[in-house]
């Protein structure tokens, strides 16, 4: 943030909580972490980051591949349910939209929601593409 960068969220439940692999989440502890980011940075340095794919991506065979290689990495536990990946209400790119509506919810307003959903990660884009003198 001190840079002027921007903190995206990904949307995985192992990391929005301690047992989001084996309880799953919700939208709404998606939302948390965004508030965090926004509370502790500023709603300039925040963004959206979800990670999410459609389940063709999270067949057991990559999943298994996966875990093996990084178990370190808080995406899949050795059960592999991959319907605790992702949270409730964000489970796939068609459900993207739902932060929208989550984050005017908790109290967001307009223009800190168009920062959030890719303002700011715009600004930042343009301001790495913007040509040198």
């Amino acid at each position: 943030a001190a840079k002027g960068g921007v903190i995206c969220i990904a949307g995985k439940s192992g990391f929005l909580s301690a047992k989001g692999l084996t309880e799953g989440t919700t939208l709404d502890d998606y939302v948390d972490h965004m508030k965090y980011v926004c509370d502790l940075v500023g709603s300039d340095h925040v963004g959206i980051g979800t990670d999410v794919s459609d389940d063709r991506r999270y067949n057991r065979a990559f999943l298994e591949d996966f875990h093996r290689r990084f178990p370190e990495i808080a995406i899949i536990d050795d059960k592999l349910d991959a319907s605790l990946m992702h949270p409730t209400g964000l489970k796939n790119p068609g459900e993207v939209l739902n932060i929208t509506a989550a984050l005017q919810r908790r109290g967001f307003n307009d223009e800190d929601i168009k920062k959030a959903i890719g303002g700011n990660v715009q600004r930042v884009i343009n301001q790495v593409l913007k040509p040198r003198p």
